[in-house]
C-alpha cells in the first residue's frame, strides 16, 4: 500500500501537471487567435484523442495533456529508466509550444 508521503506526491504531480495544462492550452489560444476547443474525433477505431477535448487550427487537432503529462512524468521514472531526467527543462515544454504554434493553419480554425 503506498504511504501517506507517496499519495501526497502523487497528488502534487497531478496538480501540478492539470495547472501545466491549462496554462499552456491557454497560451496556445492565445499565440494561435483561430484556435479553439472542440470534442476530438478520429478516423481510427479507439483513438486516444476520440472524445477527449482537443485544440483545433492546427494541421492536426492539438491534445495538450498527453505532452504534458509525459513532460511532467518524466521525472519520477526510476533514474535507470531511458527516459528519467531528473528535471524536465523549461526548454523541453518551449520546444513543443513552439512546434505547435508553428503547426497552427493561418486563419483557420478546424
Amino acid at each position: 500500500m503506498p504511504s501517506v508521503r507517496s499519495r501526497i506526491d502523487v497528488c502534487h504531480t497531478l496538480a501540478l501537471a492539470d495547472g501545466l495544462i491549462h496554462y499552456v492550452a491557454e497560451c496556445l489560444r492565445q499565440a494561435v487567435p483561430h484556435a479553439r476547443w472542440e470534442v476530438g474525433h478520429s478516423e481510427i477505431p479507439n483513438h486516444v484523442i476520440e472524445g477527449q477535448p482537443v485544440l483545433v487550427g492546427f494541421a492536426a487537432p492539438v491534445d495538450p495533456v498527453l505532452p504534458m503529462m509525459n513532460l511532467v512524468g518524466q521525472h519520477l521514472l526510476p533514474p535507470d529508466w531511458p527516459y528519467y531526467r531528473r528535471t524536465p527543462s523549461t526548454h523541453d515544454l518551449r520546444n513543443w509550444f513552439d512546434v505547435m504554434v508553428n503547426l497552427a493553419v493561418p486563419g483557420e480554425a478546424g
